[in-house]
């Protein structure tokens, strides 16, 4: 297998996990911790990590470099400079080096749920290598294969929170058509409840489980292929009911993960709302972000500026929304608003634009 399509693979492969982690990491860490909008910004061929504390309002500069690769995973602020690993003290405002690697492309995963353990899958030319990293330590163990925590099946299979349930995604062969079923813990047993209506197409990248495990949002289409838009939906699991948030969300499927994230809905930590980008009449120049009440169906526009606003996130405690804009640039900024939409701050400073963020609060 080309070293290109094993690093595609190690990827889809993990996709179930990287949601697990997403979901638990806001709701397992304590109140009492400090919570920090990570971000991204991009200076010429240079990158800027920052770390910005919205109660202090303090910007903290981690790190600068033309080769950094960021990674927020539980309780690790871990980042590659090049080819060496550092894991970030965010209170001591300290690096230190971990290890390093001969490979130029390095992507790593801490492994879920297990001893505190990476996986990273590095390539270099037509050469892929996978090593097992110990966080204690920084020692690395090249492996032949991923450990036996990777799940080894084609078919993706999206856990919900409590692990009561599964979102399970599937498509023929030679169909462009995605179904999802969910499958529930029976009697000790995984069988299949509910299935995606046969008219309906899914995007099988993002389903997202509410931190309760009681709704399933997701993106779908009708499958006949003369609808071009997408309309968000949520699948209500204890009444069985499919519901319909806001039609046609966008005009095309985006075949990246990096096109996708920024329509994928963000729960908040109660399970109580939904925050979403959406394209007006599919316009690809304009964005919003809207909140949804799942309780009453409400929905609320939180942007109102021209131009876009998208890759809403909110922080673990739902108190911020963060979420980038070009309302005031040629590029994106990085701002934070309140969950109501109010008391709107630029966070990232005017040197250079910002490529991503992430809300991070160590353990």
């Amino acid at each position: 297998m080309p070293g290109g399509e094993v690093l595609k693979l190690f990827h889809y492969l993990l996709i179930p996990f990287l949601l697990i982690i997403l979901v638990f990491t806001g709701s397992a860490l304590g109140d009492s911790a400090v919570e920090y909008l990570v971000f991204s910004q991009k200076v010429g061929d240079q990158k800027i990590i920052y770390a910005y504390q919205p109660d202090t309002l303090t910007l903290i500069q981690v790190v600068r470099g033309a080769g950094i690769s960021v990674f927020l995973q539980g309780k690790y602020f871990l980042y590659f400079n090049e080819q060496k690993l550092y894991q970030y003290d965010i209170a001591a405002r300290k690096s230190k080096e971990l290890t390093s690697f001969k490979e130029k492309e390095l992507y790593l995963e801490v492994i879920p749920d297990g001893p505190e353990q990476a996986l990273v899958v590095a390539k270099d030319d037509y050469t892929v290598n996978w090593y097992v990293l110990e966080l204690s330590d920084g020692s690395v163990r090249r492996v032949k294969q991923p450990p036996a925590t990777v799940a080894d099946s084609r078919t993706p299979k999206v856990p919900s929170p409590d692990e009561k349930s599964l979102a399970v995604l599937k498509t023929a062969a030679f169909s462009q058509k995605f179904n999802l079923t969910v499958e529930e813990r029976i009697n000790g047993k995984f069988k299949k409840t509910w299935s995606l209506p046969d008219d309906l197409t899914i995007i099988p990248d993002w389903p997202v489980w509410s931190p309760d495990s009681k709704y399933l949002a997701f993106y779908a289409k009708k499958a006949d292929g003369f609808e071009g838009f997408y309309s968000l939906y949520l699948l209500d699991l204890p009444g069985k009911e499919l519901k319909l948030v806001e039609k046609q969300v966008f005009a095309k499927y985006i075949f990246s993960e990096i096109g996708m994230k920024a329509f994928i809905p963000v729960w908040s930590g109660d399970g109580k709302h939904l925050v979403f980008q959406s394209q007006p009449n599919g316009l690809p120049n304009m964005s919003l972000i809207t909140r949804y009440d799942v309780a009453t169906g409400k929905k609320q526009v939180l942007t109102e500026s021209s131009g876009s606003n998208d890759y809403p996130a909110w922080s673990s405690d739902d108190r911020y929304i963060s979420f980038l804009s070009n309302r005031e640039t040629r590029e994106r900024q990085l701002y934070i608003m309140d969950k109501h939409g109010a008391n709107l701050k630029r966070v990232s400073p005017e040197e250079g634009f910002t490529e991503g963020a992430r809300w991070y609060r160590p353990r």
